[in-house]
């Protein structure tokens, strides 16, 4: 295998790379976003006396939309657990510690599916393997005291540089070669180069200067015994080109980015205000701070007498701009109301339909986790030699309880006041029963206790006499 060939990245990869990056970083925040320098510069700012730019930088915190986005679709997606049912082989030793230990790193199936879509939803795809071990053993008790099992490994974007696909006669796409990243470090690189036929996997060395790739160190080739490259590509909002999916949460990165860019401008003009900058001659001696005294020469002419500046921007204005991108986020992300408060001017039908299109968007989510966990086990069977059974299925909830307790707690209460039907005021109190009652047992008693109440309306009308 040659260097050039190990060092050939997709033209998709060559494209999306910084893009990957980008999103990558505004999904972290902290100091990864910090040293992405997406602040814009001023102009001017790099001739400053000192790095102004940093300075800003340091002070300029991230509003992060989009891990809080992704938070709270999860919040809703792992409400319930999938419901698996592993049939005739859900006493298997080797099924059983797959859904316990799935990566081998402790993440149990839940935990590998949430990190995962979380990942998918965020950067676009992710490419996840399913492997298995080549070690020769003896019997299936000695695999299983060895740990020797199917598991499988989570690659983002970035660390899969190359791949082809073929299609056969009958249509369907398939992958005849993909490229990972192993390691990266700033002197060496291991790569795995998966064919159908075979897998080599190759210790380069890096030039820490160039990046470029100096000699391969070692290089090992062994077959591919499943006779396909066992690969799930996860991408939660399709491209009709089937290689390169643009990340569902894109725009929010990109909104939160200029929230960004404002919150720094609302810092420098709250500086700027308390703290105007002083235009003055450099004869003229000025002392900063509260009480500071500006010293000027005898005949220094009146027109050069230090001056004030003032910042024009408003306070004001830049918290009604960031407040304005945060409705924006909230209408690309349905999350509308979710975040609704008391005043916030929605009308109820409003809520109801946003709540409808957050309950569509998250139930495609699910149906993207639940095909992709098929696509994981198809190929683990295939790896562990066992025949999938008839009665092993998985199903994640696809309806997601989006009601707002509180808003609907409050249309109640303001109909008890209102309507006088003693029929209605039953209704009523149960539906209220239903919305703050969890224990089945107890909602049942109350329940019934309200329909044993007489259908007339209370002596009058107070509910405590």
């Amino acid at each position: 295998m040659s260097l050039d060939k190990l060092e050939t990245k997709h033209p998709n990869y060559k494209k999306m790379q910084a893009r990957w990056h980008f999103l990558y970083a505004s999904y972290l925040g902290g100091q990864i976003y910090k040293q992405g320098h997406y602040l814009r510069k001023y102009w001017g700012e790099d001739g400053a006396p000192f790095d102004a730019y940093a300075a800003r930088l340091d002070v300029t915190p991230l509003d992060n939309h989009l891990k809080s986005t992704v938070d709270i679709y999860r919040s809703y997606l792992w409400r319930n657990h999938p419901n698996r049912l592993l049939g005739a082989v859900r006493n298997n030793p080797f099924v059983q510690a797959f859904v316990k230990d799935t990566d081998l790193n402790g993440q149990s199936i839940d935990s590998f599916m949430k990190t995962a879509l979380d990942w998918a939803m965020v950067l676009g795809h992710m490419w996840i393997s399913v492997d298995r071990p080549a070690q020769s053993t003896v019997s299936a008790q000695e695999e299983i005291e060895l740990g020797i099992r199917g598991y499988v490994n989570l690659y983002t974007p970035q660390m899969v540089p190359d791949w082809e696909y073929e299609k056969h006669a009958s249509g369907k796409r398939v992958l005849k070669y993909l490229k990972v990243y192993e390691m990266i470090a700033s002197d060496m690189h291991i790569i795995k180069e998966w064919y159908q036929d075979r897998v080599v996997k190759s210790v380069v060395k890096v030039d820490p200067q160039t990046g470029e790739y100096n000699e391969i160190i070692n290089q090992q080739t062994y077959p591919n015994t499943l006779g396909k490259i066992p690969f799930v590509y996860m991408a939660p909002q399709q491209s009709p080109t089937n290689e390169m999916c643009e990340s569902m949460l894109a725009d929010v990165a990109d909104m939160q980015r200029s929230i960004y860019n404002k919150l720094s401008e609302l810092e420098q003009t709250i500086r700027m205000s308390g703290h105007p900058s002083l235009v003055k001659t450099a004869e003229t001696s000025a002392t900063g701070g509260a009480g500071g005294i500006v010293t000027i020469p005898e005949d220094l002419d009146p027109g050069l007498y230090p001056k004030l500046l003032q910042p024009n921007g408003s306070v004001q204005s830049i918290l009604e701009a960031i407040n304005h991108d945060v409705d924006s986020i909230d209408k690309m992300t349905h999350l509308g109301a979710v975040r609704a408060v008391k005043g916030s001017g929605m009308s109820g039908e409003a809520l109801k339909t946003e709540r409808q299109l957050l309950n569509s968007k998250l139930s495609d989510l699910a149906d993207i986790a639940e095909e992709t966990e098929r696509k994981i086990w198809d190929l683990w069977f295939e790896w562990m030699d066992i025949n999938k059974p008839e009665d092993f299925s998985i199903e994640y909830y696809k309806t997601f309880e989006t009601r707002d307790v509180g808003y609907e707690l409050d249309i109640l209460k303001s109909a008890l006041e209102t309507v006088t039907s003693p029929v209605y005021r039953k209704f009523a109190e149960k539906e209220i029963a239903k919305l703050t009652i969890d224990d089945e047992e107890v909602l049942n008693q109350v329940l019934a206790s309200i329909d044993r109440q007489p259908d007339s309306l209370p002596q009058n009308g107070n509910d405590n006499d």
